[in-house]
């Protein structure tokens, strides 16, 4: 059995606000039929201030209103190389054309087998980027 809270829409009345929620108990193997057992349940979800609860033998599960797909941290880093390597960020001084370096030795790690590409300064190689 497992208890899980299910966030409801946010409530504002004034300068009040109120985070309602309702009680998922899934994975319940007994405890769903009887009446006293309903009564429990029921005095449960008034003790603890919930707007409704659910309760299933099912499995329910609850998704978080706040969770967005995440990115792996490759993906960030890849995004962060990216930006860094557009015209007039990398290639305005050593300094940002290091960091644009280091994001791309990091991203050639984390993706494995891949030789990173690294940029040179303008005029050094006679080319912008060099192997």
């Amino acid at each position: 059995m497992r208890i899980q809270i299910l966030p409801l829409p946010t409530v504002v009345k004034g300068d009040d606000v109120e985070e309602p929620f309702a009680l998922v108990v899934d994975q319940c193997k007994s405890g769903l039929y009887s009446e006293q057992d309903a009564k429990e349940w029921a005095g449960f979800k008034e003790a603890v201030g919930a707007r409704g609860i659910l309760v299933t033998p099912e499995t329910v599960e609850v998704a978080d209103r706040y969770a967005d797909d995440e990115m792996t941290a490759t993906e960030e880093i890849r995004n962060l190389r990216d930006i860094q390597g557009q015209k007039g960020t990398w290639n305005t001084d050593e300094y940002m054309r290091g960091l644009y370096n280091g994001l791309e030795l990091a991203l050639s790690v984390l993706e494995g087998d891949r030789v990173p590409v690294f940029k040179s300064a303008p005029g050094e190689s006679g080319d912008e980027e060099q192997g």
